[in-house]
């Protein structure tokens, strides 16, 4: 089966599956306490980025675990934010995408078997996210007890490039 014919496939199934839950939602009344809808909202958008991966594992479509991932991942930052309460933290929680984004690289890789590129790249992302994360959220007042030592973060990033740099193989 064509790599076009499979990502059809697995938008379809998506696309069922979402529809019967909606649909049973709506006409059977003891639908809600069999899901447990009790569940904050943003456990179904996790769901969906699990629901998501699952599929294109199944159909063999490596490329949708990076929706997959940063749906999901989107859904652990809204958890966390209504659990604590705290939609402030959008001022520094925006710079977890890059990591997600790294974190779907590395798993398409791994199954698309090209994992030397993906995981180098991914873990760059991941770096630059965690990085940011730290500088901003220090930045923002959420991390005070280091706020005076973010820069060493910036300096082993600098540092890593450098490395990269004089004993990259050419």
């Amino acid at each position: 089966m064509a790599q076009r014919q499979r990502s059809r496939l697995a938008a379809g199934l998506i696309l069922i599956v979402v529809g019967g839950v909606l649909l049973a939602a709506q006409f059977i009344p003891s639908f809600d306490d069999w899901i447990e809808v009790r569940y904050e909202w943003p456990v179904w958008i996790i769901g969906f980025g699990i629901l998501m991966f699952l599929i294109g594992l199944l159909t063999n479509v490596p490329g949708f675990a990076v929706p997959a991932i940063i749906i999901a991942g989107l859904g652990g930052i809204f958890y966390w934010q209504v659990l604590n309460d705290d939609f402030a933290s959008w001022s520094y929680m925006w710079t977890l995408f890059p990591g997600l984004a790294g974190l779907a690289g590395i798993v398409t890789g791994l199954l698309s078997r090209r994992e030397r590129a993906s995981i180098t790249g991914g873990l760059q992302l991941i770096l630059i996210s965690l990085v940011m994360f730290a500088v901003f959220g220090s930045l923002f007042g959420q991390f005070s007890g280091i706020v005076q030592y973010w820069p060493i973060l910036l300096i082993l990033y600098g540092v890593v490039l450098l490395f990269r740099m004089l004993f990259r193989k050419t």
